[in-house]
């Protein structure tokens, strides 16, 4: 089973920072209020992962292929969001990954909402990850995301330092908890394309208290590679040095998380797909082209994370 890989901060070159006493201190305040609180959401979730050997089950990961008629429907409401994120990278590009993406509003696009939702209806894909998790969830929001060679946000994340990436850049996992996700390929994506990459099976390696601490490290911005934030993670005890989006940290070992890759291709695979968002994953690295996709989110129903009897598939 590929587990997340563990790194030595202290002979990383781009974290060879020597932590005062205060700067411990201070690292421990931002750490801790996020560790205690990620730790009791954890403690209260538990989230399912089923085990009467389903796909998603086995993988963390279930694709779909949805006729091209539906693709150009979707793409026909998702326009506006492509012309306004498109716009953006016009006027000062794209360096972080927020500025490649753009929330739909419910509100304001309640037929690309009621669109996606029947198709995830008439696919059962909503039950299905009901079925994983074991409680009720709910469609919570849509985001379309524009990728394009010159994005720059996955990349050169320690150019202060003169480190280059390693070829397992951007692998992570998302800190929220218990929820799940779908993504529909909006343009065809091969392997130039930034593909979705996974590690099938890596959606059952994570316990609660290494989940807890990376999933605070995320909310608490101490995993950037922003120097002023490698100062602060640096000066973290070693056991609270483990980070979501891990991979840009690699030094070594990239050959195990590499060969047990796997590439979701549009022509291959399909074009939508339903995805415990916990397993090692990445995508979005565009070589060529343009990568065109909308992402869907799903949250548990009611805050009580009640388990279900009657998710059956």
């Amino acid at each position: 089973m590929m587990r997340i890989p563990s790194i030595d901060y202290r002979a990383h070159p781009a974290y060879r920072y020597a932590p005062t006493i205060r700067g411990r201190y201070e690292a421990m305040r931002i750490f801790l209020p996020m560790f205690f609180g990620a730790l009791r959401q954890r403690m209260r979730v538990r989230p399912n992962i089923c085990t009467d050997g389903c796909e998603l089950g086995r993988n963390g990961v279930v694709a779909y292929r949805i006729a091209p008629e539906t693709i150009a429907t979707l793409r026909g409401y998702a326009e506006p969001y492509i012309s306004q994120i498109l716009k953006n990278k016009d006027e000062k590009g794209v360096s972080i990954f927020k500025e490649k993406v753009v929330q739909v509003p419910a509100r304001k696009s309640p037929e690309f909402f009621q669109a996606v939702a029947g198709l995830l209806d008439g696919l059962g894909i909503i039950r299905r990850a009901e079925h994983y998790r074991g409680y009720p969830l709910r469609l919570t929001n849509l985001a379309v995301q524009v990728g394009d060679p010159e994005d720059s946000d996955w990349r050169n994340h320690f150019k202060d330092v003169g480190v280059a990436d390693p070829p397992t850049a951007y692998y992570h996992i998302d800190g929220s908890l218990g929820h799940m996700k779908a993504l529909i390929y909006l343009t065809e994506v091969g392997e130039e394309n930034g593909p979705f990459c996974y590690v099938p099976g890596s959606n059952t390696v994570l316990g609660v208290w290494e989940h807890a601490i990376r999933y605070a490290n995320d909310k608490a911005k101490t995993d950037s590679c922003d120097p002023e934030r490698r100062k602060i993670f640096a000066a973290l005890p070693r056991a609270f040095q483990k980070k979501s989006e891990f991979g840009n940290d690699m030094r070594e070992g990239f050959n195990a998380l590499l060969k047990n890759e796997y590439k979701i291709l549009s022509a291959r695979d399909g074009n939508l797909f339903l995805f415990d968002n916990n397993i090692l994953h990445r995508g979005g690295m565009v070589a060529q082209g343009r990568r065109i996709i909308l992402q869907i989110n799903f949250r548990p129903l009611n805050d009580g994370y009640r388990k279900g009897s009657d998710f059956q598939m």
